[in-house]
């Protein structure tokens, strides 16, 4: 049977994990029914969901929790920072990109020079 997730919601992190523990005993109580009895596969398949459902409500949980605990420091974990692609990541930050600009001069003070007439 079905489990909602607002039930799973109102447990706590230990809670679940005794919860997903016995869900998991379940779905392998019904893998082996599956060789000796005649078992539907829309139960195990049922099971399998649950036990997933209920594991990513613990994440879910668990992210939340450290979200809460690191939410005032000055740098994040790894885990909790925004996932970016890797050129944005290795990009150069704002100050790093004026500092660079500064330091190559930024507009040329002469025009560059392409040709001349020379007489």
């Amino acid at each position: 049977m079905k489990i909602l997730a607002e039930e799973l919601r109102a447990k706590t992190i230990p809670e679940l994990e005794t919860f997903i523990s016995e869900l998991k005993s379940e779905c392998l109580r019904l893998r082996q029914q599956k060789n000796s009895h005649t078992i539907r596969p829309k139960e195990i398949r049922e099971a399998r969901k649950n036990v997933a459902r209920a594991m990513t409500i613990r994440t879910e949980k668990l992210y939340e929790e450290a979200w809460n605990k690191h939410k005032n420091d000055k740098v994040l974990p790894k885990e909790l920072r925004p996932k970016l692609t890797r050129a944005k990541r290795l990009a150069l930050n704002e100050k790093q990109v004026n500092r660079r600009e500064r330091h190559y001069g930024g507009y040329r003070t002469q025009k560059k020079v392409y040709f001349s007439y020379s007489e």
